[in-house]
């Protein structure tokens, strides 16, 4: 279980570091929310990737980045735009182009207009709308190395499982 706990941790590190590499981190919020949650059901063990709530559960912007949107129709909120306009000091253009004032109008009538594109298109256009698949670069380094530990914890525990079935009188 250490051991899980331990990869779970390096993963959240990596998909840190993953996001700022990316410039996916407009506020820093979906980086600092991460963390992995390790469990026991029976004899299964595993580790998840989660998050505290926000912008509708960061697992899902996580899942956006990676994967992109997948269900066409599928759009933000207009708050979680705006707020991400302000942090990338993002401000709304009339339809000539011409820069508007950032009052709350025009940026929730912009956060509407880019919602509703995120909706019809998708999100990131240097992934053609697509995802950006950053999460096989935070997990595909790390397999060789995640297997070869499971390998050894498992040697381990069977060791430890053969040893308590044999009395210590015929180990010597």
């Amino acid at each position: 279980m250490s051991a899980l706990r331990r990869w779970g941790d390096e993963i959240v590190a990596n998909t840190k570091i993953q996001l700022r590499v990316d410039g996916f981190n407009a506020s820093g919020e979906t980086g600092k929310s991460l963390r992995s949650e390790t469990k026991q059901s029976g004899s299964i063990l595993s580790t998840e990737l989660k998050s505290r709530e926000i912008y509708n559960g960061v697992t899902q912007v996580i899942q956006a980045l990676d994967q992109g949107v997948k269900y066409k129709g599928t759009k933000p909120s207009t708050s979680a735009i705006s707020k991400w306009m302000k942090e990338k000091n993002i401000r709304p253009r009339s339809a000539n182009g011409r820069f508007l004032s950032p009052s709350e109008t025009n940026l929730r009538r912009a956060a509407f207009a880019i919602a509703k594109g995120i909706g019809k298109l998708g999100t990131i256009q240097r992934f053609q709308y697509r995802g950006s698949s950053f999460m096989d670069r935070v997990l595909l380094p790390l397999f060789p190395r995640i297997t070869a530990d499971i390998e050894d914890s498992m040697g381990y525990d069977i060791q430890q499982e053969i040893n308590k079935g044999i009395p210590k009188k015929n180990l010597k």
